[in-house]
């Protein structure tokens, strides 16, 4: 950071000079060449000061402006003295500096290359330790699916046994947890205890519903007779 705001600082007094010494260079012009190379001045100058608000903002593409232009200048204040046939002080002065500052958008560039290839590197080995998981998590199988469903219900079990709670839900909830137990297949309803509401078992609320709130059936009948509600889902 040190470095970058050194390189911004010391481009700001090359490009002051080079600058000046093209204002005189196109001064000394006349007709019809002068009033291109001051329109031409204008465009440059607006370019310079966009580029150096995106160096001042941290962009690398600023310093390829930067780079680009200082050349188009180079190459005009060559082309202004072959065409007049005169190289003097303000000649020489906006070549040396547009040189000048070439050099230094080459450097800044190279450096900022150099700094990002460490970051490229820390993206892709997050990328190697996370994307797998993410990628993986939501290709389960059925009966990966089923396993789990049955150390849920072992799950439900022990627990309403050692809570003993709410005796009528849980006489209620027993039944229904054993007799889905025995079979292997995913029950077709699931209930929670806390909005008195069944849903089907591929509905999206009885994926998210909490664990302690679920009750498992395999029919309406049974769901309704417990005195839960059908869900939209549930047709």
């Amino acid at each position: 950071m040190e470095k970058q705001n050194m390189s911004f600082l010391a481009m700001n007094f090359i490009l002051l000079f080079a600058v000046i010494g093209f204002i005189l260079v196109v001064f000394k012009l006349s007709r019809f060449a002068f009033v291109f190379e001051l329109m031409l001045l204008l465009v440059f100058i607006f370019i310079l000061s966009f580029a150096m608000f995106s160096v001042y903002h941290n962009k690398k593409w600023g310093w390829t402006i930067l780079g680009a232009t200082l050349t188009l200048l180079l190459l005009d204040a060559f082309f202004i003295a072959l065409l007049t046939g005169a190289f003097e002080t303000s000649h020489i002065a906006t070549i040396a500096f547009s040189v000048i500052g070439l050099l230094v958008v080459l450097l800044n560039l190279r450096s900022a290359k150099e700094s990002d290839e460490p970051v490229i590197e820390d993206r892709y080995e997050k990328t190697e330790d996370y994307y797998p998981i993410d990628k993986k998590e939501p290709e389960k199988q059925p009966e990966k699916l089923k396993e789990e469903l049955k150390q849920e219900i072992k799950e439900e079990i022990k627990k309403e046994l050692e809570e003993e709670k709410a005796p009528e839900k849980a006489e209620v909830k027993k039944a229904e947890i054993r007799i889905t137990a025995k079979k292997t297949a995913m029950p077709k309803f699931v209930a929670s205890a806390e909005t008195k509401k069944f849903h089907a078992s591929k509905c999206g609320w009885a994926k998210i519903m909490k664990r302690k709130n679920k009750v498992f059936f395999n029919s309406k009948k049974r769901a309704q007779k417990a005195g839960f509600k059908a869900h939209d889902c549930v047709k």
